[in-house]
């Protein structure tokens, strides 16, 4: 036994353990193993052959820490076995911690042989740094934050300060009722990381990052942002011509922000830094002139800077753009290199037709919104404004310009969101956005043919749909704007021909059917609305007997279309009788109480009985004897459809208690209910006046 009493026992107990020792109440130390057996004054490490104990020399340190960390990222030699070398570099780690510890141990308690202070200091630094190393691979092995903040925390007194790991320790406990909602956002102040030796640094940063995802996961967000705004003040703060070696430390840090600010709920941050992050990768990890030879990730850049691209689709068009334009060239880069991996091929392909998709739906959506915007500002008689010049446009948030030379500037019709909103107001503008989506879906569609890609093929067609819609709305003169609406059925109606199974596909059918119909609705209206022009212009104008056989034909082909929408909210027994009957040619036989839809789909049920019986009233003589006969037949089963369409809301959405229940669909219901309730007023007039042979066009 060797008496320790002179020493302080909270100092070495933990060394002690570590060793195999126990410290006793007395303050005596002993071998558990062999109690009677004296202790050594010091034990041998290191392979030192003169059988003296010491402590690690600098240069067998350095070696220990260069095999160890060659070891970690050493590629996986066995699948089976993953984590195998890292659970290697582990065991031989954590022998030299113990080896460490031990010493200083009996350093201590060795009065005979003192040890100088400053010895005693850098071995506390290098066991810090072994834990440090510790920590990180109990990380990348996912062995659980509090194993690796165990390893973390044993280092930061000698890596950071005493004082940086007493704050760490009193903000790592959550509030209770845990953090306000306002504040999970906003990091939480730390002392300054002292400026650690030059060598050290990237353990220092490396060591903040790793911590503060911990407590991300933790879910300790103010106290994780802290570390990560300290791990980049760290990096950026070193001299001395590092930028380049720190480089992937400050990445990390900055990746890391992104995720824990979306984390946290806090979007535009978390897209400022990914933003950020994906710059540096850009400028630190890719070479254009070789592209498979450089360290970036192609597959993970690409997807990240398209989820920005998403971010931004909403509120920076223009910001969207030129991250979508960056992706195409960073792809197109890689695959027209060579030598080329099988593997990394297909997935560049793969995410090359992902940014097809994302384009072509991003300008679908940017055309939705012109459309939209123009409808508002011809109702409200609102000037168009010229669009800002080159010089007028604010600087990107995220640049990529200058680290792709090859980067084509953004599209004219690209602007912030203020002068978009004033300046989208042109057919040449809308026609901008449409000839780009409408290239990207014909390049798509061959790509996804209907057979094996159901989904995706109706999908591309429903885009191709709505972008001929969009586009329509900025088309003056009418014969053009018939053709682009007849383009926009022509894009969606094969679908229906191409044996796709209703049943397995039931919410995209229903959706083609509602499209169809809405599309001949549209085709419908803009043939009797001139109609109806001709006829204000010139109150003697008689109606042409094709303007009406085209216009009941639209009319009638909506209404079939409306009605195979409603048919498949009925069950397949109860379709094929009805379909027997012969009840389904104008749908008439689809009308029912019986059947109430999920309240997400209400709203296009009953849209589309509604629109069946606008058409309805709206039916236009035929030609030739009884032509009358068939209007008089059209207004009297619209008459029904309205009387259906008020009895279904009555019966299902405004008794009792259902009032309550359904109050937010009702409100958006009430308009077409009082405007149905005036038909079925109007309607028996109508159909006297045109069974006396009477005609007028607009009268609902």
């Amino acid at each position: 036994m060797t008496n320790s009493s002179a020493m302080d026992p909270s100092k070495i107990s933990a060394a002690l353990s570590a060793a195999g020792l126990v410290m006793n109440a007395d303050g005596s130390v002993t071998n558990p193993s062999d109690p009677s057996a004296p202790l050594p004054p010091s034990i041998a490490m290191n392979g030192a052959a003169d059988g003296q104990g010491r402590f690690y020399s600098a240069k067998e340190f350095s070696a220990l820490l260069a095999t160890n960390d060659a070891l970690c990222s050493a590629p996986c030699a066995d699948e089976k076995k993953p984590y195998a070398e890292k659970y290697s570099a582990r065991s031989a780690l954590d022998e030299a911690r113990k080896n460490i510890e031990t010493k200083r141990v009996l350093a201590m308690v060795d009065s005979a042989s003192p040890t100088p202070p400053a010895t005693l200091k850098l071995a506390q630094q290098q066991a810090a740094r072994l834990e440090f190393r510790l920590g990180r691979i109990a990380s990348d092995t996912e062995e659980g934050s509090v194993v690796v903040l165990e390893h973390l925390t044993a280092a930061m007194p000698s890596l950071v300060s005493e004082a940086f790991l007493k704050a760490v320790d009193a903000l790592s406990v959550e509030p209770e009722g845990g953090f306000p909602k306002d504040q999970k956002n906003v990091p939480c102040s730390l002392p300054p990381v002292p400026a650690p030796p030059a060598d050290l640094l990237p353990e220092v940063a490396s060591l903040l990052n790793i911590a503060a995802v911990c407590f991300c996961n933790r879910e300790n967000f103010p106290l994780c942002l802290a570390l990560l705004h300290a791990s980049v003040a760290l990096t950026k703060s070193a001299g001395g011509g590092r930028e380049a070696d720190l480089a992937p430390l400050e990445t990390q840090a900055t990746f890391f922000l992104a995720q824990a600010y979306g984390a946290a709920g806090d979007g535009p941050n978390s897209a400022t830094y990914c933003g950020l992050t994906t710059v540096r990768q850009l400028k630190y990890d890719y070479d254009a002139a070789s592209p498979p030879s450089c360290s970036l990730d192609p597959i993970d850049w690409c997807r990240n800077v398209m989820t920005l691209a998403g971010f931004y689709a909403n509120s920076d068009t223009r910001q969207a753009d030129h991250c979508y334009r960056a992706v195409a060239v960073v792809l197109e880069a890689y695959l027209s290199s060579s030598p080329l991996l099988a593997e990394l091929e297909y997935d560049l392909k793969e995410m090359q037709t992902d940014l097809e998709k994302s384009r072509a739906e991003f300008y679908m959506g940017l055309l939705a919104q012109a459309a939209e915007v123009h409808s508002y500002a011809q109702e409200a008689g609102t000037p168009p404004a010229p669009p800002p010049s080159s010089e007028e446009l604010p600087p990107l948030a995220v640049d990529f310009s200058s680290l792709l030379p090859t980067l084509p500037p953004a599209a004219g019709f690209v602007l912030p969101p203020d002068r978009f909103l004033a300046s989208c107001r042109s057919y040449e503008f809308a026609r901008s956005i449409f000839l780009p989506a409408n290239a990207l879906i014909s390049d798509l569609l061959p790509k996804h043919p209907v057979d094996g890609h159901v989904s995706t093929h109706i999908e591309l067609c429903l885009w191709r749909s709505a972008l001929f819609k969009h586009v329509a709305a900025f088309e003056a003169d009418e014969k053009r704007k018939l053709a682009m609406l007849k383009k926009r059925v022509e894009a969606v109606e094969p679908v229906l021909h191409k044996g796709v199974n209703e049943q397995a596909y039931m919410g995209l059918v229903k959706t083609v059917y509602h499209d169809v119909g809405s599309g001949y609705l549209d085709l419908f209206e803009c043939k009797y609305y001139r109609i109806e022009g001709k006829m204000q212009q010139d109150p003697g104008y008689q109606l042409k007997q094709v303007e009406a056989a085209k216009c009941n034909e639209f009319m009638q082909k909506s209404v079939s279309n409306f009605s195979s929408f409603i048919r498949l909210y009925w069950k397949p027994d109860k379709m094929a009788a009805m379909e027997n009957e012969g009840k389904e040619d104008m749908g008439d036989g689809w009308m029912t109480l019986n059947i109430l839809p999920d309240k997400d789909e209400l709203s296009a049920y009953l849209g589309a009985h509604f629109r069946i019986a606008r058409l309805l009233s709206k039916a236009l003589p035929k030609p030739g004897p009884g032509g009358h006969a068939f209007v008089v037949e059209c207004l009297g089963r619209s008459a029904k459809r309205f009387q259906f369409f008020m009895d279904f809301i009555d019966a299902h959405m405004r008794k009792g208690e259902k009032k309550e229940e359904f109050k937010e669909e009702l409100g958006g219901l009430e308009p077409q209910y009082d405007i149905a309730k005036q038909m079925c007023e109007l309607l028996p007039l109508k159909m006297q006046a045109s069974s006396q042979g009477k005609s007028f066009v607009g009268a609902a």
